[in-house]
């Protein structure tokens, strides 16, 4: 998650409650996902809703969701996308996506070892990105 540290803590602390209402299995599901998460994040944690000159309300956080269904994003207007191989989001994003790059077609590296290079490149090169990270890994189905 990338975006304002509260709204962060907010979204962790309603997955660990209410993660038999949500489904991150395609974009569709992810979709409806995100709205039940903005509704809680307005809702249940006080979000302050802002239009400004946005066409619709932001949550102020972008997701990065890897999963054996795929890798999806999920953006502060609730709009979903597919990524075939990798992506990076937040400041050092840049950094990460060209480390990662430049290593994803060594056989001998696993995704969770080109995701490490992509997060410390960007932490090494953007002073907005820093360590330490944390670094999960799930098996494909």
């Amino acid at each position: 998650m990338t975006g304002w540290g509260a709204t962060q803590q907010a979204v962790e602390h309603f997955l660990e409650t209410h993660e038999e209402k949500l489904s991150f299995e395609n974009a569709r599901s992810i979709f409806l996902s995100g709205l039940i998460i903005h509704n809680a994040l307005k809702n249940d944690y006080f979000l302050r809703p802002d239009n400004g000159d946005e066409p619709f309300e932001t949550s102020r956080l972008d997701m990065l969701i890897a999963n054996s269904s795929g890798i999806f994003s999920l953006t502060e207007h609730r709009y979903v996308q597919s990524f075939s191989r990798f992506y990076a989001y937040g400041a050092g994003a840049d950094y990460a996506l060209g480390a990662m790059f430049g290593s994803y077609d060594d056989k001998n590296k696993s995704a969770k070892d080109i995701a490490r290079l992509g997060v410390t490149a960007a932490a090494e090169f953007h002073d907005g990105t820093s360590l330490p990270m944390h670094c999960y890994s799930t098996k494909l189905k």
